[in-house]
């Protein structure tokens, strides 16, 4: 602490502080001195009175030194800070919240007064702003609305209408006052369009608002639960829609606890609940709901109690709804009014049509719902926990569907967005599910609903209510909402095991064509659909159809991302939030595993008789290139020194399918059979009794591949015996060997033996590996003798007829690739969405 401020500070005290003075200071110092010695001069020639002052100066110690230079009141003991402090506490008035308030309201209409006779519109302008930060106040403390705020907004609107016509020929205003007079203007009109009924109250009688006390506003019917409130002929807004407008004018601002509104709201629905009117819980109930959305907004679900409370209120809007229905009905249709407490003009049957959406509050509500399960570990216990809160999403999904065509007219039910929404939506949450747990839903949402559906009924089959909704949305004017019931439909014949009439729904769609060019969730569900149809064509024993279709989608690098099941070219920290968000939950995955083994099985059972064709037939040498790809998975497994038993799926299919190499069909499916994952697919022991046929039919047809060279005929009961078949089955198969040219032979007269014929010379196993060197090394000679001529050779003219047989070759391979385009997948790719180009 510096010694300037230490009181008695002695300027005599040290030498060296002296020269700290400079010489205006001691110039003040002496004469200071000077008054005082001739101060008590004075005092001591004075009188009496003279001696009282001195005693009373005694008791006030003069400062000496820098102490000199502060100001008395900062001094300890000071006279004035004592009578300032006495003074203070003399005027010291303590104010009501509500006092200080209205006149902070008074102080700035005092304000607005002087300087709009001085055209300071700038100023003006601002107190505005701070009158309506009052009124916002005045509502929140439950406070009347003044009659000197009233008087306010009429004399000001006059003086500015006064002044609006006087600027039209004088100009007078500037640039900035001219754009602050009309914001004020502007702001102005709101504050009296938000007092409006007072404000034309005071127009017709001014005489009451001279008064302190604001003016009443007594009901118009007498009714006080009644909405529509007058005051003297005016119309004051209800206590419930004063408390809705006060919540949605505070939606979107910051800083404002919206678990407090929603408390609000709450207890204003329980007051009201029973004594309120439908036109009023309607309005509730849809703020409430809005709100609870919103809490949960920046969160990556909706919490599940949160959840449940909307679900419940949702069902009590339904109620409200349907006890209503000839009075109000909520509709998109509908149409807004200047205020939420004035009701729509009623059509000409009586009914009031409110704008809102039932549809989309289901679909916000079911959108949460598939939000918690992507945000829910699929392993966990409380995934399943979670799931069963599906049938009741259903059930309200179905209700809602039932009201909104009970309130759209026919003639517009088939252009109507709300209704194909949600029927769609209802389509999304049944068409992946088999015909016992549909059954099950439906028989569990109708409980409780009188009303029967118009466009599928209650008692419809499951094959009915799919047909139904994909008729009436393939008929909408929208066309995206057809294709996307077109494929759920497509999945569900796929699922339950009806191939025939997916295949050719699949095929008359033309959906391949186009398909590349849609929205990512339409791609998705495309390429779920035909792997869909590829299983479903395995299970049905169409083992090429399944191996086509299913070919390019397992062979991809993406089949996760295809599948809308996950990423495989990021890592799902990298991925969006938008992303993330359109991946199906869990328990709509088709399982990966599944896919690939069914795909290896109908490898096995294609490619190992053409294999074992084409390692014994010169003519076939050209289709080895055709069945590489499983060909090196059993060189792989041929070049390993110890192999073990088969532990993983594709150690059962390679074992397999080296046993069906040998003809032994036995132990191929022991093997196939082994393999746990097909207790996946519904008909399990269907499934496989038809790999068992399929593999007696391709090991016979392996084994006369295999030794044709060798044997010159074959009894055909023997062949019978060995493959567990029927004569007449193996008869049919060698014929048809036969005919197709696969091997060359006959049967004899009594059908008994079948005898091998071959223009080929029979060859040893010497001979086949010369012949197989003799190709290899006439490729090397050709490919010297191009590098020999620096890569230029002579090409030779082909005959005419060679070039024939090309050309014939090549649209065979073409009409064979747009047959195969048919299944190629769909490339997902989100870019589309926000580019959709039309189609």
């Amino acid at each position: 602490m510096s010694r300037f401020f230490v009181s008695g500070y002695n300027s005599d005290s040290t030498s060296e502080e002296e020269d700290l003075l400079t010489s205006d200071e001691e110039e003040l110092l002496s004469s200071s001195q000077e008054e005082d010695n001739d101060e008590s001069s004075d005092s001591e020639f004075g009188n009496d009175s003279d001696d009282s002052d001195s005693d009373d100066s005694d008791s006030d110690v003069r400062p000496t030194g820098p102490a000199y230079f502060l100001k008395k009141s900062f001094l300890k003991g000071s006279r004035d800070d004592d009578s300032d402090s006495d003074s203070d506490e003399g005027k010291r008035v303590v104010k009501s919240a509500k006092d200080k308030l209205l006149d902070d309201m008074e102080e700035s209409i005092e304000t607005i007064n002087v300087n709009k006779r001085t055209n300071n519109w700038t100023v003006v302008l601002n107190e505005i702003d701070k009158l309506q930060r009052y009124v916002v106040r005045t509502k929140q403390q439950s406070i009347a609305i003044p009659n000197f705020y009233i008087k306010c907004l009429a004399s000001l609107e006059e003086y500015m209408n006064e002044t609006n016509e006087n600027e039209k020929s004088e100009k007078s205003l500037n640039a900035t006052e001219s754009k602050s007079f009309n914001a004020a203007r502007i702001k102005l009109r709101k504050q009296i369009k938000d007092v409006q009924t007072r404000y034309d109250f005071y127009r017709e009688q001014p005489d009451l608002f001279e008064r302190e006390e604001s003016v009443d506003i007594i009901p118009s019917n007498g009714n006080e639960q009644s909405a529509e409130y007058t005051a003297v002929g005016g119309r004051a807004m209800g206590p419930v829609f004063a408390a809705l407008k006060q919540i949605i004018e505070s939606r979107g601002k910051k800083n404002i606890d919206k678990f407090e509104q929603i408390q609000t709201l709450d207890q204003l629905l329980s007051t009201n609940l029973e004594k309120g009117s439908a036109f009023e819980l309607i309005a509730i109930y849809q703020i409430l709901l809005s709100i609870r959305f919103d809490a949960s907004a920046n969160q990556n679900f909706m919490p599940v109690d949160e959840w449940k409370k909307n679900e419940d209120d949702l069902n009590a809007l339904l109620d409200v709804l349907y006890a209503n229905i000839d009075k109000y009905q909520l509709s998109e249709l509908g149409s807004t009014t200047d205020e939420i407490d004035i009701e729509p003009e009623a059509r000409a049957d009586g009914v009031k049509v409110i704008f809102g959406s039932v549809t989309s509050l289901i679909d916000r509500l079911d959108d949460e719902f598939t939000r918690s399960l992507q945000n829910t570990d699929p392993h966990s216990i409380e995934y399943v926990e979670r799931l069963k809160d599906e049938s009741s999403i259903y059930k309200l999904i179905v209700r809602g569907q039932s009201y909104i065509e009970l309130i759209t007219p026919e003639d517009i039910r088939p252009s109507s967005e709300q209704l194909a929404r949600i029927t769609l939506r209802r389509l999304e949450h049944i068409y992946y599910k088999p015909n016992q747990l549909i059954t099950a839903n439906e028989a569990e949402a109708w409980k409780g609903i009188d009303i029967d559906s118009a466009l599928v009924s209650k008692n419809a089959t499951p094959n009915e209510l799919i047909e139904g909704i994909n008729t009436f949305l393939h008929n909408h004017s929208n066309s995206i909402y057809g294709k996307h019931s077109l494929l759920n439909t497509i999945y569900y014949y796929a699922v339950n095991n009806q191939y025939n009439q997916a295949r050719e729904l699949f095929l008359s769609s033309q959906l391949y064509g186009s398909i590349n060019h849609a929205e990512s969730t339409l791609q998705v569900q495309y390429n779920r659909a035909i792997v869909q149809l590829g299983l479903s064509a395995f299970r049905s024993g169409a083992i090429e159809e399944s191996h086509k279709i299913l070919n390019e989608i397992v062979n991809s690098q993406r089949s996760k991302e295809l599948l809308g099941q996950g990423f495989n070219s990021k890592y799902p920290n990298q991925a969006t939030t938008a992303e993330r968000q359109k991946l199906l939950p869990f328990h709509q995955h088709i399982n990966l595993e599944l896919l690939e083994c069914v795909y290896m099985t109908s490898s096995l059972l294609i490619e190992i008789p053409a294999l074992a064709q084409a390692s014994n037939s010169a003519k076939d040498s050209k289709r080895k290139a055709s069945i590489k790809s499983f060909k090196s998975k059993l060189e792989f497994h041929d070049r390993q020194f110890f192999t073990g038993p088969p532990e993983s799926i594709k150690d059962h299919i390679v074992h397999a399918s080296i046993a069906l190499q040998k003809g032994d069909w036995s132990k191929a499916y022991q093997l196939l059979s082994g393999i746990k994952i097909w207790k996946l697919f519904p008909d399990n022991d269907e499934l496989l009794a038809m790999l068992k046929s399929q593999l007696q039919v391709e090991g016979l047809r392996t084994y006369i591949f295999t030794y044709k060279a060798v044997y010159t005929k074959l009894s055909i009961a023997k062949l019978s015996k060995v493959f567990n078949l029927v004569n007449e089955k193996i008869y049919e198969i060698l014929e048809k060997m036969i005919e197709s040219n696969e091997i060359g032979g006959s049967f004899d007269e009594t059908k008994i033996f079948i005898n091998f014929t071959s223009n080929e010379p029979q060859r040893s196993r010497l001979q086949e590996l010369a012949i197989v060197m003799n190709e290899k090394v006439g490729l090397l000679t050709e490919k010297n003798e191009k590098t020999a001529s620096n890569g230029y050779g002579k090409k030779q003219n082909q005959p005419q007829g060679q070039q024939q047989q090309g050309q014939q070759q090549g649209q065979q391979n073409q009409r064979e690739s747009e047959e195969n385009n048919r299944f190629r997948y769909a490339n997902v790719n989100s870019n589309n969405d926000e580019f959709q180009a039309a189609v």
